[in-house]
């Protein structure tokens, strides 16, 4: 009986220590929000423009601009640019 009881108490510890180990329910429901709010924005975005809109170039823009790490500078450089290409500069 002993050794029975040993055998629970090692099998319990052993998948204490896995739960623990395993990523947490909350960290993966935060990842999932995030993943649906994407997949949100993606519907909307293809559901609403004015324009027919290829759905590949969006997601590849998307992934792009997720990756793409910027300095500081670089969001008051693309405004410069942004409004140096308007009509009527």
């Amino acid at each position: 009986m002993n050794r029975e009881r040993a055998a629970w108490l090692l099998s319990l510890l052993l998948i204490t220590i896995a739960a623990f180990r395993s990523p947490s329910a909350a960290q993966r429901d935060n990842d999932y929000l995030f993943v649906r709010t994407l997949v949100d924005i993606n519907r909307h975005v293809v559901g609403n423009y004015v324009e027919p809109v290829q759905e590949e170039k969006l997601e590849q823009a998307a992934i792009n601009g997720g990756f793409h790490l910027r300095r500081a500078g670089d969001a008051q450089d693309d405004d410069v640019r942004l409004r140096d290409q308007l009509p009527g500069r």
